[in-house]
């Protein structure tokens, strides 16, 4: 058999799902080391010119897709930020070339004569990464606003203040035009980010900026008085508008945040082992209890079990902020923990069955793939599932 007859075979076995490990592995192999992307598309295209449907092969733009796979890596494809161990993210690209050139039979065979019975794609139950914002704000009055409804522009005025959504997104409270001193409400309003939606970016009443990660919310004033404190739960960045006079405190959990004007992150995830704040620019104080940790940029401070605070410095930073920047960001995490963040993104409840597998993983992944492609990684070192409606189950 010539190499390029075998890797035809490895294709159709591999889209089959009739490939052993060691064929798997040996097309993986062959993906990762193609040297030049011509003769990767010029495998692919050969090999679909065997199943191809009359006077359809002339309607793929060979070209863009490869280029948003292979080239730009930028598509509704795999896309690893950053290398796994074991070459991961050549592994994603191979297998994202495979995926596609099924996806193309599945849609073309019922529109030509050609039917192939041993080529089988396999549809598995997919769940994407969050494609909209589904934050919901309370006001002080009970009233619900869900800003994935909301129009452009002015969505409700409070006072002297009106909360604005842009084009991009994004809120503010700004205080409306002509309007002298911030009078009106002192309510506090409530914005919640559930789990399986997008970051979503507020701008407070003093400049301060906050970004939400999903399954978190913050409890905050319309109009800050003497007093600037607002409350977390969940994963919150900061970006506190500078203002001396007053000090600006979070309260999340056992732990209040203390700042004059700095940057920081805080996870206070009620289902997470331990509740951290890492400081990014600027200074901040941390209370709990009786105790108070003060940091400086790229240290952090962690409340164990029985209220203490414990001092970490060289935090790795950008590894922390990842949820913010569009990735996940793994070292020598467990699988329960990796699971967890899972959980909270795709919105899907994670069951065991038998014992956990124990575990580890480093690297970086995109947080626009979609579940199954998440998983396909952690499927690589033998951890296997199933998904049924929006439960994620772990099998031996």
């Amino acid at each position: 058999m010539q190499f390029n007859e075998r890797i035809f075979y490895l294709l159709e076995a591999y889209t089959s799902g009739t490939a052993s490990t060691g064929e798997e592995q040996e097309l993986m192999t062959w993906m990762a080391d193609a040297e030049e992307d011509s003769e990767l598309k010029e495998y692919v295209r050969k090999f679909w010119s065997n199943y191809k449907p009359d006077n359809v092969y002339d309607k793929i733009d060979w070209d863009s897709m490869f280029n948003k796979i292979i080239v730009g890596n930028k598509g509704p494809s795999l896309s690893l930020k950053a290398s796994f161990h074991w070459r991961w993210w050549t592994r994603a690209a191979a297998a994202a070339v495979i995926i596609l050139v099924g996806m193309f039979y599945w849609l073309f065979s019922t529109i030509g004569s050609k039917q192939h019975k041993n080529f089988v794609v396999k549809s598995p139950n997919e769940i994407k990464s969050p494609a909209i914002n589904k934050a919901m704000i309370t006001l002080a009055n009970g009233q619900k606003i869900y800003l994935d409804s909301a129009n452009n522009g002015t969505i409700v005025t409070q006072g002297s203040m009106q909360l604005i959504k842009l084009s991009d997104g994004h809120i503010a409270y700004e205080k409306k035009r002509g309007d002298g001193a911030l009078s009106g409400t002192n309510g506090y309003n409530t914005l919640s980010n559930p789990k399986g939606s997008k970051v979503i970016d507020m701008q407070l009443a003093d400049g301060t900026r906050v970004w939400l990660n999903a399954g978190s919310s913050i409890v905050y004033p319309v109009v800050f008085s003497d007093k600037k404190k607002v409350s977390i739960t969940g994963e919150a960045y900061f970006e506190v508008a500078k203002e001396y006079n007053r000090p600006f405190l979070v309260s999340a959990g056992d732990m209040e945040v203390r700042v004059l004007g700095t940057k920081f992150n805080i996870n206070v995830y009620s289902d997470e082992a331990i509740p951290r704040a890492t400081l990014v620019e600027g200074a901040v104080s941390v209370k709990a209890n009786s105790t108070t940790v003060l940091l400086k940029p790229g240290e952090g401070v962690h409340l164990d079990k029985d209220g203490g605070l414990h001092l970490q410095k060289h935090v790795n930073v950008e590894q922390v902020l990842s949820w913010k920047n569009g990735y996940f960001s793994f070292k020598d995490a467990d699988l329960s923990s990796i699971l967890l963040q899972a959980s909270r993104w795709y919105d899907v409840d994670v069951i065991f069955e038998g014992d956990m597998p124990i575990v580890r993983f480093s690297g970086d992944i995109d947080r626009g793939l979609t579940l199954n492609q998440f998983l396909s990684i952690l499927d690589e070192t033998r951890i296997h599932y199933r998904i049924e409606g929006k439960k994620l189950i772990i099998i031996p």
